[in-house]
């Protein structure tokens, strides 16, 4: 881009000299009101824009944003809003933009509209596969446990994403969450035995203890013998009456 230091003359008091090494800078700068909202790296920005500008004894320069964040180290972004506020600050004028732009017609505009709602429908399209595919594989895998088994109906697979969405956890811990209920629910040593279909073990609060950062076995109080045999029992019937997809 390039760009116009406004009132030069500030920086540059000495114009019957052609080449200087040095430049007239004001000691107030650290404390200067202007510049209160300029981060470190922002500030950095101006003291370079004065020397190459000094070097080159001109106050028209071209500047490249990825070249000072190369040379002076600093990050790209604050590089980039550094400039902006000295703009805004009326330090510098952007004079690389044409002043004349041309008014787009209402063809042009209506054609622009046309493009981004094109795009905006195919984003959406990408994001609802995306989110169908993610909620699939929660549903495959819980199925794959043959617990309660369900049909992997749209209806249902917008409910699996919505309560893994909100449930704010990653798919490795759902995964394993499930894997934990599942080790929970069938064995004989646990005295647990409420059974979850997907959508309500993603949504229910008392669910948690099953996900890595807070499962333990010792949060399961233990059954007796003959309990076990009972929870056995009641498995063994809960199994029969899933056969069938739900």
């Amino acid at each position: 881009m390039r760009i116009e230091i406004l009132n030069w003359d500030r920086f540059n008091i000495r114009k019957d000299v052609k080449a200087t090494s040095w430049l007239r800078f004001q000691n107030n700068f650290c404390i200067d009101p202007d510049f209160w909202n300029f981060n470190p790296e922002e500030r950095m920005v101006w003291i370079y824009i004065l020397c190459e500008s000094s070097q080159r004894y001109k106050q028209e320069i071209s500047i490249e944003i990825e070249q000072i964040s190369a040379i002076m180290r600093l990050n790209i972004k604050n590089v980039r809003s550094g400039i902006e506020k000295l703009v805004q600050l009326g330090a510098i004028k952007d004079i690389s933009r044409p002043c004349n732009v041309a008014v787009p017609s209402e063809s042009n505009l209506a054609s622009a509209t046309n493009r981004r709602n094109k795009q905006n429908k195919q984003t959406e399209q990408t994001d609802k596969a995306g989110n169908t595919a993610t909620a699939l594989d929660i549903l495959n895998y819980w199925n794959y446990q043959n617990i309660i088994v369900h049909k992997p109906k749209p209806e249902l697979l917008e409910k699996v994403f919505k309560a893994y969405r909100k449930k704010k956890r990653d798919l490795c811990e759902v995964k394993k969450g499930i894997d934990n209920y599942t080790s929970i629910l069938t064995s004989n040593k646990y005295l647990w035995t409420h059974e979850w279909g997907l959508v309500e073990f993603l949504s229910r609060d008392n669910a948690d203890k099953f996900y890595p950062d807070e499962f333990s076995v010792g949060r399961f109080p233990l059954v007796n013998t003959s309990s076990a045999q009972q929870k056995q029992n009641k498995m063994l019937n809960m199994l029969r009456e899933n056969e069938g997809e739900i």
